[in-house]
């Protein structure tokens, strides 16, 4: 419900004086106002940085997340489709930072990689920033993201667990030892500076939940 800045927050609702005390307030504003009567915005330049998660598509059914697997149907991609397009001549222009996706797995989807493996959005963009279980980060989709985006992709490989036997049983549907193979190859890569990547772990244990 609000629009972050820089050093501001402006409401959904902020009158038209709030935006004027607001912007005279601010030094480093990033002039992006909501106007209250009809929604619309203005905004002083584009984002660094765009996120964009709306294929929930993956091959996992983790235990905290849903009860069966999910893949759009034809009809459901086609419309998918069309915003991916969307995403790709509109949103895009003028962004440096392009992450995906976060809603699902991105490369359990039809549509998240298309756009992964665009190669006009690849030199479009300056960094590419990838949010996967892992599963599906065989050597074969690792080195096709690098081949089209070279030296300027960072990796966030999320997993529930250290060991099989936790993994597996909260990461319904995965295969742990693909999944460390997968890791040992990605892990050969940032090695010899190839690209960047971070592991978010949740331990799960018999005193508490951590993050790392």
């Amino acid at each position: 419900q609000e629009i972050d800045t820089e050093d501001m927050h402006v409401r959904w609702h902020a009158t038209e004086e709030e935006i004027k005390r607001a912007e005279k307030k601010s030094k480093n504003l990033i002039n992006t106002v909501i106007n209250a009567d009809n929604y619309s915005y203005r905004a002083g330049k584009v984002p660094q940085a765009l996120q964009v998660s709306f294929d929930e598509s993956c091959n996992l059914y983790c235990a905290s997340c849903r009860k069966e697997t999910y893949t759009a149907n034809a009809q459901k991609i086609k419309e998918l489709n069309e915003f991916a397009q969307y995403v790709k001549e509109e949103l895009l222009k003028g962004v440096d930072k392009f992450s995906l996706a976060g809603g699902g797995e991105v490369l359990a989807s039809a549509v998240y990689r298309k756009l992964l493996f665009d190669e006009e959005i690849a030199k479009s963009v300056k960094e590419l920033v990838v949010l996967s279980n892992g599963s599906l980060m065989t050597k074969d989709n690792c080195d096709k993201i690098l081949k089209v985006w070279g030296k300027r992709v960072h990796m966030i490989i999320s997993m529930d667990g250290a060991t099989k036997e936790t993994a597996e049983k909260l990461r319904r549907g995965l295969d742990f030892d693909v999944w460390k193979e997968n890791m040992e190859y990605l892990a050969q890569k940032r090695v010899k500076g190839e690209i960047y990547v971070l592991g978010r772990v949740i331990f799960i244990c018999d005193i508490g939940i951590y993050w790392v």
